[in-house]
């Protein structure tokens, strides 16, 4: 919440030490900007939603494997 109110200057997670519970759209994410590929947010800006909307908007170069459904 706090990064979002400082509209994206991200102060909550550089001053998070998140080494030993990394956050896991980091993850993928930094994994993915290792062969120079993002989701068209910093790796350490990922959030879950930014990789769904990304690989939505794409669909050219990713295919999706098992359809998104809303949890019950």
């Amino acid at each position: 919440m706090l990064d979002w109110g400082l509209q994206g200057m991200y102060v909550f997670r550089r001053m998070a030490n998140m080494d030993n519970y990394p956050i896991c759209s980091w993850l993928v994410a930094h994994s993915r900007a290792k062969v120079n590929k993002t989701f068209g947010v910093e790796p350490e800006a990922a959030t879950p939603q930014d990789i769904r909307d990304f690989v939505r908007e794409h669909p050219d170069i990713h295919e999706q494997v098992y359809p998104l459904q809303k949890l019950a």
